[in-house]
């Protein structure tokens, strides 16, 4: 049925993942809404203001409140990550799949061994 617009979220969220062109930008989005909902849930817990994050991690302040609102305009680097991981002091990780499908979590204990602590040593 082409031209019929999908009535649930579900189904709309299967038309977007089956065309090549959509999903990146879906993908993309969605690590940013998972990057946004951990650092809100962090500032929470640890009572700390937006300002004081952003001024430890070298952000704007409205950067960085677009990232936790899931508005921003792309993925943080990789630099921006490490900043965050260490302002926050919260271990990042991002797994990615063969198949493209991409999770962004918080870990307890980053491993002692982690090409991280190396770079770390190193730098």
């Amino acid at each position: 049925m082409k031209g019929k617009r999908p009535n649930t979220v579900n189904a709309l969220r299967a038309e977007i993942l089956s065309d090549e062109k959509q999903l990146t930008p879906y993908v993309e989005q969605r690590l940013i809404s998972q990057l946004g909902g951990l650092i809100d849930r962090v500032l929470t817990e640890r009572q700390l203001t937006q300002t004081k994050l952003a001024q430890a991690v070298q952000m704007y302040q409205p950067d960085l409140n677009a990232l936790i609102r899931g508005r921003a305009e792309h993925i943080p680097t990789i630099p921006t990550l490490r900043r965050l991981s260490a302002g926050l002091g919260v271990a990042i990780a991002i797994h990615i799949d063969p198949n493209g499908t991409i999770q962004l979590t918080e870990e307890k204990a980053a491993p002692a061994d982690s090409d991280a602590a190396h770079y770390e040593a190193a730098g």
